[in-house]
């Protein structure tokens, strides 16, 4: 199983502001700021797995988070 991973963003500001809204939902949130090295951490239960750092974007990266649903999922989008 993967224990963490650091994805690579050009502005750290703007990406932190961006996946704090859309991880807010499924009960991720930023605990983690450190300034040297840049990065931010996302953590669930205050345990970090999703980091953000500056560096070149990644390509063709993917990925994903669970979430826990108040209905069963029907494949619909």
């Amino acid at each position: 199983m993967i224990d963490h991973i650091y994805l690579p963003v050009s502005d750290l500001k703007r990406s932190s502001e961006f996946y704090k809204k859309v991880l807010e939902p499924l009960g991720i949130d930023m605990p983690y700021k450190v300034d040297q090295p840049p990065l931010r951490g996302f953590a669930i239960n205050n345990i970090p797995g999703f980091w953000l750092k500056n560096g070149e974007v990644a390509k063709d990266l993917y990925v994903a988070f669970t979430a826990k649903l108040s209905r069963p999922a029907t494949g619909r989008r």
